[in-house]
């Protein structure tokens, strides 16, 4: 097939499973592949995709009435996440632990007339968070928690835009909307959570990973603000999705250090082991938390916490090993294998505990299953991947069984995932075709 005119030269050659590669000196990473559009019927559409539409317009009309039924933000429900923030921030400026075992609870008693659970009233973020969060105090708690709560909100919507115009989608009117209604983003606006904010540093990162990949390592420091979810993304990232890793390990090693020393600058040593053992202290109380979409929430309700630690350690285990063979299989390929996109979804079921907000970091290796514009959108893995995910809103926990059922939808997407890698390495085991052969017919859409 000869170059194409033009300043660029772009030369398409046929890759796996029917996909055009844009190349410019060397083949650039999936982010510039340009998949060729497949005509999509809008009955299928409608008749595959409707119902989750209607199911997300209700369930946000839901939570726009739980807003307002609960008269605003308070320390339950709508903003609960950001008034055990707030309440820390306060605490350490009077010179009090954040992390003590009733320092919040006693805060909030004080403060707010709905409390939570006490067992609910502990944090383990790093004292940098209430640091910075110290200018809000200075204003009501409400204002506070609306002011927090809708830049969550929008640093979710701008990392996925991000995400959305780096690997070339044209069509983001639809996909936007079903993001921004998904449960694992309306929980981030509902709770004031910070996994918003990783979710948007990794957003950074993923798209400044080719032509920064050392700023692409900084962005990714912003994992310790939740290290036992957003570390494991670090180590996928490294692993499966960087252009340069030594580069990106430089600057994530540079500015986790600057984090480090900033954190002990402001609370010493004696902060740093308190943050551990807030940390600690939040994973072993994790019978009360609602909502755990990881292996725990199987057994977390009604195990001891031996049985507990035992079974997270055995869970650790199988993710760390799965993800070196893995890494040894596919560490050749082109960075964002489809082969490789399930490890997200396992590493959120094995991490000690994951609250269904946390999901909203799985929003990349979904939109690389989808494909560029949506054209896989509507196979079936796509679409048992999407409906698990949703699904978060109706398997919580069975009237009077002590299981919950969060973690069955993510191993539900989890077998979509390696069906979705499996297939498409089929096709491209039979669908190949030199470049020299490839059909002159087929025209090529830019982005």
């Amino acid at each position: 097939m000869r170059p194409m005119a033009g300043p660029a030269r772009r030369l398409y050659i046929l890759a796996s499973g029917g996909v055009y590669q844009d190349v410019i000196g060397s083949t650039e990473a999936v982010a510039r592949t340009l998949e060729i559009p497949r005509p999509i019927s809008n009955r299928k559409f409608l008749l595959l995709l409707g119902p989750l539409a209607l199911c997300l317009a209700i369930f946000t009309g839901v939570i726009a009435a739980s807003i307002v039924a609960y008269a605003g933000p308070g320390a339950t429900a709508y903003g609960s996440d950001f008034a055990l923030f707030y309440e820390a921030a306060k605490a350490t400026e009077v010179g009090q632990n954040p992390y003590g075992a009733n320092t919040l609870w006693h805060r909030e008693q004080a403060s707010f007339r709905r409390l939570p659970n006490k067992s609910l009233a502990h944090v383990g973020n790093p004292p940098v968070l209430f640091w910075a969060l110290r200018p809000l105090t200075a204003l009501p708690f409400r204002v506070a928690a609306v002011i927090w709560t809708t830049c969550m909100y929008l640093v979710s919507l701008l990392g996925f835009l991000m995400l959305l115009r780096w690997l070339g989608w044209r069509r983001r009117a639809f996909p936007i909307a079903i993001f921004l209604a998904m449960p694992q983003v309306l929980f981030q606006l509902y709770c004031g959570n910070v996994a918003a904010l990783i979710f948007g540093t990794i957003a950074v990162a993923i798209v400044s990973r080719r032509s920064h990949p050392v700023l692409s390592g900084a962005a990714l420091s912003v994992c310790w603000l939740k290290p036992h979810i957003a570390l494991p993304a670090v180590l996928l990232i490294w692993a499966f999705h960087a252009e340069s890793p030594k580069k990106l390990s430089l600057g994530f090693f540079a500015a986790s250090s600057l984090f480090w020393a900033v954190n002990f600058g402001l609370v010493g040593f004696s902060g740093l082991q308190a943050w551990a053992a807030g940390l600690l202290g939040y994973s072993k109380g994790i019978a009360g938390q609602p909502e755990i979409a990881s292996f725990a929430g199987l057994y977390y309700r009604w195990a001891p916490l031996e049985v507990r630690t035992v079974l997270g350690a055995a869970a650790l285990f199988v993710a760390v090993v799965a993800t070196f063979i893995a890494w040894r299989k596919f560490r050749d390929r082109p960075p964002d294998s489809p082969e490789v996109l399930w490890l997200w979804f396992l590493w959120m079921l094995c991490v000690p505990y994951a609250h269904v907000n946390d999901e909203i970091l799985l929003a990349f290796p979904v939109l690389l299953l989808l494909g560029r514009n949506g054209v896989r959108t509507l196979e079936w893995p796509s679409i048992l991947t999407l409906y698990a995910l949703f699904s978060c809103i109706v398997v919580d926990i069975l009237p009077g069984v002590p299981v919950g059922l969060e973690p069955a939808k993510l191993l539900v997407a989890t077998g979509a995932l390696v069906w979705a890698g499996r297939t498409r390495k089929a096709d491209a085991n039979s669908e190949t075709v030199p470049a020299a052969k490839a059909p002159r017919s087929v025209a090529p859409s830019f982005a």
